[in-house]
């Protein structure tokens, strides 16, 4: 995202990001300057499955590397479809 703005006021996500980490450092963004700001997250149950597929194909990563952005996905997931509460 590359935004050093500090009045950022929304940040809307319009697929699942890959990790709670990317999340968190994206949604960040906003609210720099201390007044109210919204992160707003667009989430599909098909969102997972082509981030899993896009994991699984890419030729550039290699199998634990895989394996660790496939564990990466899986509290995103959890923290959208909110089966815990």
């Amino acid at each position: 995202m590359g935004i050093h703005k500090p009045d950022v006021r929304y940040v809307i996500h319009t697929f699942l990001p890959k990790s709670m980490e990317q999340y968190h450092r994206e949604s960040g963004r906003a609210g720099r300057d201390g007044n109210m700001s919204h992160c707003v997250l667009f989430y599909s149950d098909s969102d997972e499955d082509k981030l899993s597929y896009d994991i699984k194909a890419d030729k550039s990563m290699n199998e634990e590397s895989k394996a660790r952005a496939l564990d990466d996905l899986k509290p995103m997931v959890e923290y959208c479809q909110n089966t815990k509460d």
